[in-house]
């Protein structure tokens, strides 16, 4: 699907990386009435644009002087272009910039766009909004985002003072809704929820006090966030099985289904994110991961510990480690630690069961394990060659 970017999603990452103003102006080619919208450095003087080939333009200014090319970012043919009630948005496979002779990276821009244009959460509630005691009746209000704070900061920002939390949250852009009032549900720690239409003030502008919300609101959200895990993935790790209070290394793969048993017993699997229920803001692939359940699983005739991942859409590589770190830490020291001290009574012996270790350790994707059984197969074949060619020389 064809991404969306806001040209002032474009102006604050110019600003913020390069600290670079910059400005956007639509030119028409007279004799083929060709819309082009340009981006360049902000006081740049332009009077005429138009493209001459692949990546070739011309770019005079008002006193017919040709413009510096560093002064233009970069262009796009306004077929690629579509305006809504924010302003003008660029296709991103079409948008090329370009920025001190070097390319500015576009994903960069569509991640800091779903952080200014994030989605709104489908949640409807029914309130009756105040400002100064005055009412303006009960009217739906759809929650644009669920914010959590401690008591401190609810208090004030009920008492209707300043709030970098509301200042941050003015930030974000949504577009507004055709009945009723949308604003931000700010929940705290005793699950009190203020309703609020800030209109773009740091403060609670229009306010609705809602006691006890947030359990409501937590239960939405889940069942939203489950409903758009449409994602599978697989991480694959080593097992180490011991025997007699981890004297003894062993074959596990003998026992597979009563360790494959034991795993779907594990009390994790009740919980019905599993293992992503303890991901903090911390992690980048937060708000993309919705489950992540341990089992077990044969690869190429190895027992291998295998995670279970839901999410809402693909991950980037970077979401990808922090996962894998994620997950290494919950093995090495979380559910892992935990699950290897539980004894698994086969044949009338115990054997423990590692999902971590120090000495052959590693958490691959399911395409770095096929990648990796490839490689191991062309290295066969190249011995099988050798062998063979060593033989005709006798």
């Amino acid at each position: 699907m064809d991404k969306r970017i806001h040209f002032n999603t474009i102006q604050k990452c110019f600003k913020e990386k390069f600290n670079a103003d910059i400005e956007q102006k639509e030119f028409v080619n007279n004799k083929t009435g060709e819309v082009y919208n340009v981006v360049y450095k902000k006081g740049t003087d332009i009077a005429v644009f138009t493209e001459k080939g692949i990546d070739e333009f011309i770019c005079i200014d008002s006193n017919g002087d040709k413009v510096e090319k560093e002064n233009i970012i970069g262009y796009v043919n306004g077929v690629n272009t579509t305006k809504d009630e924010h302003g003008l948005m660029f296709s991103e496979k079409d948008l090329v910039l370009h920025f001190d002779n070097k390319a500015v990276d576009v994903a960069q821009l569509i991640q800091r766009e779903k952080e200014l244009y994030p989605e709104r959460t489908a949640i409807i509630l029914q309130a009756e909004l105040m400002k100064n005691n005055y009412q303006n009746g009960i009217a739906p209000f759809y929650v644009d985002e669920v914010i959590y704070v401690d008591n401190e900061e609810f208090e004030k920002i009920k008492k209707l003072e300043y709030s970098d939390v509301l200042k941050e949250y003015n930030e974000r852009v949504y577009d507004g809704v055709s009945e009723g009032n949308h604003g931000v549900a700010i929940i705290n720690e005793s699950g009190d929820g203020l309703l609020i239409d800030t209109q773009g003030y740091d403060y609670a502008r229009y306010m609705a006090y809602a006691p006890q919300v947030g359990m409501a609101i937590d239960n939405m959200l889940d069942r939203e966030f489950s409903q758009k895990a449409i994602y599978e993935m697989k991480l694959y790790v080593p097992l180490r099985v011991v025997e007699l209070d981890e004297r003894y290394d062993i074959d596990g793969g003998i026992y597979f289904d009563k360790i494959c048993d034991t795993v779907r017993r594990d009390d994790i699997q009740n919980e019905k994110r599993g293992l992503a229920e303890y991901l903090s803001k911390k992690n980048i692939c937060q708000k993309k991961v919705y489950s992540i359940k341990p089992d077990i699983e044969r690869v190429n005739d190895v027992m291998m510990g295998v995670v279970a991942i839901k999410m809402t859409e693909p991950l980037s590589q970077g979401e990808i480690d922090d996962l894998k770190d994620y997950i290494t830490g919950q093995f090495s020291d979380g559910w892992g630690e935990s699950f290897e001290q539980q004894a698994i009574r086969v044949d009338g012996n115990q054997i423990y069961v590692h999902f971590w270790n120090s000495e052959e350790y590693f958490i691959k994707t399911e395409e770095e394990m096929a990648a990796e059984q490839e490689q191991e197969f062309e290295m066969e074949g190249m011995q099988g060659m050798q062998g063979m060619s060593g033989m005709s020389g006798m």
